[in-house]
């Protein structure tokens, strides 16, 4: 079993950046990903029990620090999704991700986000395909040098929201994609 080393950075360049070819891909937007969440997030995969595995900061048993702010954000957002597009997942953003190789060649081609969202959208098309998906706690501590627009990428992911719920459901999303933009109107004033 060879596992690809971690793609560090901005999501826009994960598409390029796997090999399709790695039998269990492993992604992490943070830059320091320990050893020990490897095995966890790997094993799942290795074993046939799951297609995908992700962390979560928001599962029994994670540990997290951060900010109120970030806190209500995230739970904020992974309640839409839940609500929303019915994401199984608790923690879609979260970054440590691995994906068994035959899944991810189903889904990429599916996934036409490019930036933040990308994840989210590779979490909902994998689950829509009923591939099997996997959340493990981690341990998280924020970063308080991060650099990400957090109103420019709730704005964002709010848009990619109303675009999975369009391909879905065509008919009578209006309301639900304006209640969302009144939501990213809301992280606009906390900001």
């Amino acid at each position: 079993m060879r596992v690809e080393p971690d793609l560090v950075g901005a999501p826009a360049s994960l598409a390029e950046r796997v090999l399709v070819e790695v039998v269990v891909p492993v992604y992490n937007e943070a830059s320091g990903l320990e050893a020990s969440i490897r095995l966890p997030l790997v094993a799942p995969l290795v074993s046939g029990h799951s297609h995908l595995a992700v962390g979560s900061r928001l599962a029994p048993g994670a540990r997290v620090v951060r900010g109120p702010r970030r806190e209500f954000i995230s739970r904020a957002y992974n309640l839409i999704l839940r609500s929303v597009l019915h994401l199984g997942v608790r923690d879609a953003q979260c970054g440590f991700k691995a994906v068994r190789t035959d899944a991810l060649q189903i889904l990429l081609p599916e996934v036409e986000d490019n930036s933040w969202f990308f994840d989210t959208e590779l979490l909902v098309r994998a689950q829509r395909a009923g591939l099997r998906i996997v959340e493990l706690p981690v341990d998280w501590i924020d970063d308080p040098d991060s650099r990400v627009d957090i109103v420019r990428t709730a704005l964002d992911d709010l848009r990619g929201v109303c675009r999975l719920l369009r391909q879905r459901r065509p008919v009578g999303v209006g309301a639900v994609c304006t209640l969302l933009a009144l939501l990213g109107l809301l992280a606009v004033v906390v900001r």
